[in-house]
């Protein structure tokens, strides 16, 4: 808001009136703009990474932010004293999400803050005040003030910003940057993981490089608080990801648990070339140490992290990793030093932003080790975000300072701030002893006390339960991101007519996405059932703290609780099931109606085709009537002239003795020698058509695309011997030159009695034969038609094997027969160019169609074989060859 009382500029407030419509502001961006007036020393408020869920473009995004726990402890006390307003809402991808708004109340207080608070707010709320000068007098008038703009923050993907209302001006945020902190850790794994019957190794331990840690630096802003320190300290992170018998004895294979050398460095990228001498990975390898295993069951083992950190800062990172066939994985970290802070006295501020370091490379270790099948059940059921996936925290420390009863850590002030920087929000905390206090929040448990090791085994079964919870939170918001798919689909596929038969596309393989996110879906659910119910609990301790921290964690309550969530989502799957198979069954039913359609198109196609040639069978009888009737009145016209009847004189005495008396005047005669007449007149004529239509019956047409250098000179010598028809084609203005067209016959080429139009296309400023286009009619007579178009060479050729040995050539793509035919004739051009002198190249073609063969090399084959006299039969459809020609031998 601004400094003005009544007029207040809000982001979010109560509407005053019916006509006023209601604002909020979602919690994501207040706490951007809390982390801005912290960053820039107004709020006195601390911060720390915490993994915040975002929604873009309706999908679910998970960064780790600089959340300051203390600025949302004020904004739960302003809740709760009714100065703002909440709503709870859930986003497109079924996030909870919460708003707030100013309340009446709230904006009362707010008009009685003095002036001085309220101009130290805008600072980091408003854009900088720009000014702007008048166009004219700059120098007589001053500067012109413009108002300030409200800040608002948008997201696109990876950072916030700040972007004004007009866009005028807009500002970075670093909320998404993390905090690097200089410290050293040792691997640990709990003594209740380790074997009890095979050989155990040490895990190593970097006590003794404690100091390095001093000397390196840190990325933090502020200094880090010391509201509760911690001595001693162990941290282990859990998960529960879909494992098997199969896959820890692939895993065991894979490390080299059984051999001499065991262990080493691993990566996570695949080999595409094992052929090759050598190759390259990106820095961030993982050097691992095998501590014990089982064939089949577990296997524990420390990894060394090499990941490149910051400039200056010293991170001296060592996992140790407990993974189970129950799909438990843990990792586990012992504290030796943090900046300069020993293990005696680890400050909270700091342990939190040392296990981000702990959750983001523990997602990239575990990333190497884990099998295709693994990856892809975690990379579906996080939407392509298993990296930033949520873990569950352990911790046990000898001792926290300061030392108060349990309840007195939940001030919601400082400490209890401190501690959800870790544990998240906090629901439980007890006094186990007069030393020991255990606090159960909602990402992670505190034990603390002398004793706390001793009940590992009851804290990690509990970290193994809330771990698998977290797997059904993200499989049940999974089911409905699924549902909301098939939704979609069926609206798609209910509307696929108004949207475009090409939708269909899109929904089939949306479908085949669907189908195999249900399967993976089913598959890890069966994996964590059988996981819970073979998970088998601790005995209750006999001690009296043993007991006490068992009723307080509630094992068996738990375990029973993830079995009914199991459960329910058995159902919720087996619906989505019925739901994807009903979506197939419809899809399928369309792509047969569709079949049908084409079908029906075939149909249509053959009796249009059929009524076309009967119309042009009716037509071609009609033409033969239309002859028949020219050959008559040809025929009788010619009888008639030779009578000299139409010239109106008498008839000659010889017409009288010779024709009318002893032809015209006997019976019939006349009529019988018309009739003979007209015969000979119409096989005349039709002997005369047959053989126009066999002189020049087969065609033929080859286009060539060529762009060779050529002779100028020699062509235009070869050009004046032939008869040319000299064209031009105009290109678009771009500059381009102009290009020239030729046109002549070729008597006699590519065979004896053939006819080639040639016409060739020259760029006379660079000298190029851009492209050539030969037509070859040839006799009908002396052509067959090819009955296969994907007749190769080599089946050509294989025919001829017992005269004829030659090496095998491999064809891509196989050439037809018609393509080969053309390549010999454009062939045949090029040694007319080379004879003439227009084409000086000796061993490459001009052009070559379709196949990869080499014609140089076949030209002797061509040449015994007179595969260059096979000119035939060949009809062209449409500019295409439809059929070629071979020889009658083949």
């Amino acid at each position: 808001m601004n400094s003005g009382g009544g007029d207040a500029v809000w982001y979010a407030q109560q509407a005053r009136n019916v006509h006023s419509k209601e604002t909020w502001i979602r919690q994501v961006a207040l706490l951007v703009l809390l982390y801005e007036g912290i960053d820039a020393g107004i709020l006195p408020f601390d911060y720390s990474p915490s993994l915040m869920w975002l929604t873009f473009k309706k999908h679910t995004d998970r960064r780790w932010l600089r959340i300051s726990q203390e600025a949302k402890s004020v904004i739960d006390d302003l809740w709760e004293a009714k100065l703002v307003n909440g709503i709870k809402l859930s986003s497109v991808d079924y996030q909870p999400v919460t708003a707030y708004q100013a309340s009446f109340r709230g904006l009362s207080i707010v008009e009685q803050m003095p002036q001085q608070l309220k101009r130290e707010t805008n600072e980091f709320l408003y854009a900088p005040v720009r000014t702007s000068r008048t166009d004219e007098g700059v120098d007589a008038f001053p500067d012109i003030p413009k108002p300030p703009q409200l800040l608002y923050v948008r997201y696109d993907g990876s950072d916030f910003h700040l972007v004004t209302r007009d866009q005028s001006y807009t500002r970075l945020s670093t909320i998404t940057e993390c905090e690097d902190v200089s410290y050293v850790s040792s691997p640990y794994i709990p003594s209740c993981l380790r074997s009890s019957t095979s050989y155990l190794v040490e895990p190593t331990s970097n006590k003794l490089r404690a100091t390095e840690s001093a000397r390196g630096y840190n990325m933090m802003t502020k200094e880090a608080k010391q509201s509760i320190v911690l001595s001693q300290v162990h941290a282990l992170v859990g998960e529960w990801l879909p494992f098997g018998a199969n896959q820890i004895s692939a895993l065991n294979e894979r490390l080299g648990s059984m051999e001499r050398c065991q262990g080493g460095l691993f990566s996570s990228k695949l080999d595409l070339q094992p052929t090759e001498t050598h190759f390259e990975v990106t820095p961030g390898l993982t050097q691992v140490k095998i501590l014990d295993f089982d064939a089949i069951r577990f296997i524990n083992f420390e990894a060394e992290i090499n990941f490149p950190e910051s400039d200056g800062v010293i991170q001296v990172e060592n996992f140790g990793m407990h993974l189970h066939v129950s799909g438990a994985v843990l990792y586990g970290v012992k504290i030796d030093a943090i900046m300069n802070h020993t293990e005696r006295a680890i400050p909270l501020d700091l342990l939190a932003r040392l296990l981000v370091d702990v959750h983001q490379d523990s997602s990239g270790i575990i990333k190497d080790l884990l099998s295709r099948y693994q990856l892809s059940v975690l990379d579906m059921l996080f939407m392509g975000k298993a990296d930033q996936r949520n873990k569950y925290n352990l911790i046990t420390a000898a001792g926290i300072e300061p030392k108060v009863p349990a309840c007195k850590y939940l001030d919601k002030g400082e400490r209890e701030n401190e501690l959800k920087q870790v544990l998240g929000e906090i629901y439980a905390c007890y006094d186990i002893t007069r030393d020991d206090v255990l606090f159960l929040g909602r990402d992670g448990c505190l034990l603390s006390g002398p004793g706390a090791e001793r009940y590992e085994s009851l804290l990690t079964t509990f970290m193994g339960l809330n771990s698998r919870e977290i797997f059904i939170r993200n499989f049940f918001v999974r089911t409905f991101v699924l549902n909301d798919m098939l939704t979609s689909l069926r609206k798609s596929i209910r509307n696929y007519r108004k949207l475009g038969e090409h939708t269909l596309k899109t929904v089939k393989k949306s479908l085949s996405d669907a189908a195999r996110h249900m399967i993976l879906l089913i598959e890890c659910l069966q994996y964590l059932l059988e996981s819970v119910e073979a998970l088998e609990l601790p005995p209750v301790p006999v001690d009296i703290a043993g007991s006490k921290i068992y009723k307080c964690l509630q094992l068996l309550e738990r375990k029973n609780s993830v079995i009914v969530r199991c459960k329910d989502s058995i159902k919720l799957i087996e619906r989505l099931r019925t739901q994807l198979d009903t979506l197939i069954t419809k899809f399928e039913g369309i792509s047969r109606l569709q079949l049908t359609y084409v079908s029906q198109g075939f149909d249509v196609n053959i009796r249009q085709l059929t009524e076309s040639l009967r119309v042009r069978d009716e037509l071609e009888r009609n033409l033969e009537i239309i002859r028949m009737i020219f050959a008559g009145n040809l025929s009788f016209d010619v009888i008639d002239r030779l009578s000299g009847g139409t010239f109106n004189v008498p008839n000659p005495k010889w017409f009288i003795d010779w024709i009318k008396k002893p032809i015209i005047d006997a019976p019939l005669a006349f009529l019988a020698i018309n009739l003979v007449w007209f015969a000979i007149i119409w096989v005349a004529l039709q002997a005369w058509l047959d053989h126009r239509v066999f002189e020049h019956g087969a065609t033929l047409v080859i286009r060539a695309h060529t762009d060779k250098r050529i002779n100028l000179t020699q062509l235009r010598r070869m050009l004046k011997k032939r008869n040319v028809r000299l064209g031009a084609f105009e290109y678009e203005a771009s500059g381009r030159p102009e290009m020239q067209s030729y046109r002549w016959e070729e008597l006699g080429f590519p065979t004896k009695g053939s006819i080639t139009h040639v016409q060739i296309v020259i760029d006379e400023k660079q000298k190029l034969l851009r492209s050539i286009r030969l037509q070859i009619s040839c006799p009908l007579d002396e052509s067959v038609p090819i009955h296969s178009r994907r007749r190769s060479v080599r089946s050509v050729l294989r025919q001829n094997s017992g005269t004829i040995r030659r090496t095998s050539r491999r064809l891509h793509p196989a050439p037809s027969s018609v393509t080969v035919v053309e390549n010999n004739i454009l062939e045949q051009f090029s040694a007319i160019l080379r004879t003439e002198g227009v084409y000086q190249e000796r061993h490459a073609p001009l052009a070559r169609l379709g196949s990869q063969i080499n014609l140089l090399a076949l030209a002797g084959d061509f040449a015994e074989h007179n595969y260059n006299q096979d000119v035939s039969r060949t009809r062209r459809r449409r500019g295409a060859v439809d059929t070629a020609v071979v020889s009658k031998d083949y």
